[in-house]
């Protein structure tokens, strides 16, 4: 458990807000949301992800260009 919100204990942790009117929410439910959180977080890291491959690219790409620029 963590000792504060946004503490994580582990890689599988998942903070999850519950708006009043969900409390009444069975397991199934629950779990339901649990799965789409993780989705959504899983989504948010690929796209993080690729943005960061592309800039790579992209600058590694420049200093070729301007080497062969410098030497060609």
């Amino acid at each position: 458990v963590p000792k504060k919100p946004g503490d994580k204990t582990g890689a599988e942790a998942v903070e999850i807000s519950l708006n009043p009117e969900e409390l009444d929410l069975d397991t199934a439910a629950m779990q339901a949301k649990y799965d789409q959180t993780v989705r959504e977080q899983q989504s948010q890291l690929e796209k993080e992800d690729l943005s960061d491959m592309v800039a790579a690219h992209a600058a590694k790409q420049k200093v070729k260009k301007e080497q062969d620029k410098n030497f060609g």
